[in-house]
């Protein structure tokens, strides 16, 4: 009987190979990214859900607790613009690590996001800005909480905001502010804008067009706040035809510049202008020139795609020339706004040493606070650090 002779395929060997190294790999990434998640996201200490009143409405949140007996000195943390609540990763990195050095943190749900009750739409600054203060108020409630050593721990909008704030408590002992618009509302967004046209290939004079155009509609909403004759008289017709000429030479770019094509050529509604004109308006300066007398660390990417960097940071520096107030400023070379990479994620995906420069300078804040006002001297390891 003649016998057949089998012969095993010579890519065989190879694909069992590289199937080895496929699940290797896969486990070895599996591996890292559980280490990942269990070293910075993972909540190693007591979370408590909570609910708390902010005008006549429910705001949700999560309060994580450190271990121990309090009670516990506190922060607040203030999310940054857009659908982010208190499940956001970048919350959770800063509250986990903020805990497990003994500080409580309270992050919460903004209007009409996630729990919370509202509109998310239908709130302006103002808004915020009382929420923030309920969310201090709530703290102060709790016999857990140390309502002598609390902090404000706010993320770009977030940070926008705590001058105002801060200008009116007395309870709130300083401010760990990341990337913050300190230049108002005009600026970055106009700073925003002229980085997108940018980076879409515009010519100069088109961006500058643009960018005026926007300018003169904010202080066209601004200026017609309670006042139904002017938002009505023919500095809105004026615009109107800017408008029409600009998506007429630009149309590619304009409709992903302005939301609409034609201004409101109604009456004049108040609320809806107000809703506009305060937005448009806001300027933390007022408040920062004001001197809060807190410590504050403004952290900033060098390369921000949001917030203008070096004129913030000039701003800073010149106003702590002016008023000697107590402001720290670091900004991390090569960094966007978020400050966050995927090559950082062995260190939670932001820059090496960022979470402990972080909390060691809110500890130390909390260390004064128990010692009383003394003359601080801080000698953090910073990648680039303008000096006080």
């Amino acid at each position: 009987m003649e016998q057949v002779e089998v012969k095993t395929s010579c890519w065989r060997p190879w694909l069992r190979r590289v199937s080895l190294i496929t699940f290797g790999l896969g486990a070895a990434a599996c591996f890292f990214l559980g280490f990942v998640w269990l070293t910075y996201f993972y909540p190693w200490t007591p979370t408590e859900n909570v609910f708390f009143g902010s005008e006549k409405i429910q705001l949700a949140g999560v309060l994580i607790l450190p271990r121990g007996e309090g009670p516990y000195p506190a922060v607040v943390q203030v999310s940054g613009s857009g659908l982010v609540g208190k499940k956001s990763l970048s919350m959770r990195l800063h509250a986990n690590a903020l805990a497990r050095q003994g500080v409580a943190v309270l992050c919460y749900d903004k209007r009409g996001i996630g729990e919370s009750e509202g509109k998310y739409k239908a709130s302006d600054y103002k808004h915020l800005v009382t929420d923030i203060h309920s969310a201090f108020d709530y703290l102060k409630t709790r016999d857990d909480i140390d309502s002598r050593s609390m902090g404000y721990l706010g993320h770009s909008e977030g940070a926008l905001l705590m001058p105002e704030v801060a200008l009116v408590r007395n309870d709130i002992k300083f401010a760990y502010l990341r990337v913050g618009p300190v230049l108002g509302y005009k600026h970055f967004t106009a700073f925003q804008k002229r980085q997108l046209m940018k980076a879409w290939g515009m010519q100069p004079d088109g961006i500058d067009e643009m960018i005026a155009l926007m300018m003169d509609t904010s202080d066209y909403y601004i200026r017609s706040q309670g006042d139904p004759h002017y938002f009505e008289g023919p500095t809105r017709d004026a615009l109107q035809s800017r408008l029409d000429d600009v998506f007429r030479k630009y149309e590619k770019y304009a409709s992903r510049v302005f939301t609409r094509r034609k201004f409101s050529n109604g009456p004049y509604r108040d609320r809806f202008v107000r809703y506009i004109g305060h937005s448009n308006s806001y300027d933390p300066r007022v408040f920062l020139e004001q001197k809060l007398g807190i410590p504050m660390y403004y952290v900033y990417g060098e390369m921000d795609e949001n917030i203008d960097t070096a004129s913030s940071v000039a701003y800073l520096e010149g106003l702590r020339s002016r008023t000697d107030q107590d402001i720290e400023i670091e900004v991390y070379p090569g960094e966007s706004h978020s400050l966050f990479h995927w090559t950082y994620l062995p260190f939670g995906g932001y820059p090496r040493g960022y979470c402990q420069r972080m909390t060691g300078w809110i500890q130390e804040q909390f260390v004064e606070v128990d010692e009383g006002p003394q003359v601080r001297s801080t000698s953090l390891p910073s990648p680039s650090t303008s000096e006080r």
